[in-house]
């Protein structure tokens, strides 16, 4: 039986959830990902790090791996 999970988040291709458990649902198309609040957070820290190195790579791009 699933818990109850609330929808906080919609995009085009995936979607977040605050479950009963108090996890997050963290699902990209068919893919879903169940995560404690800390984990959640963490990634989304990831994730906002890597938007970053891409959009100074989109500025200065490098060669393969890296080099120039």
């Amino acid at each position: 039986m699933r818990d109850h999970a609330r929808l906080i988040a919609q995009g085009r291709i995936s979607r977040i959830e605050l479950c009963g458990c108090d996890g997050v649902h963290l699902t990209i198309g068919a893919v879903t990902v169940r995560l404690p609040p800390g984990a959640f957070e963490d990634l989304f820290a990831t994730v906002g790090e890597a938007m970053t190195a891409l959009s100074l790579l989109a500025e200065r791009p490098l060669g393969v791996l890296g080099k120039q």
